[in-house]
């Protein structure tokens, strides 16, 4: 499954709350994650601002978006990011692809 990088910022009385209910805080993620068919591998809430970050994994970008915009939707979630993370396979197809449009892509800067 194609893992992702979410980070998330909380209004300050989610914060608070959040902080203050700690050991409860990644069996919640994990189990909106899981509703979505998606896997948490890795959940924190960030030392300069106590908001969440972590690592997960859907089967496709459409479950990590529902995902991710249902997570946005909630009461005193202010902002949330996802980013799609590629594999070792993908960066060598897209070194390929780079090395393989690159003398193309900069021909304009060749004088005649």
């Amino acid at each position: 499954m194609p893992m992702y990088f979410y980070h998330g910022t909380f209004a300050p009385e989610l914060k608070s709350h959040t902080v203050e209910n700690a050991g409860h805080f990644e069996k919640i993620m994990r189990g909106s994650i899981e509703a979505f068919g998606g896997k948490l591998d890795k959940c924190f809430l960030s030392a300069a601002g106590s908001d969440p970050i972590g690592f997960v994994e859907f089967k496709n970008d459409l479950d990590a978006r529902a995902w991710n915009l249902f997570y946005g939707s909630q009461n005193g979630v202010t902002s949330t990011n996802l980013e799609s993370l590629i594999d070792y396979q993908e960066l060598k197809k897209i070194s390929k692809r780079v090395r393989q449009c690159s003398e193309k892509a900069t021909q304009h800067r060749r004088r005649s």
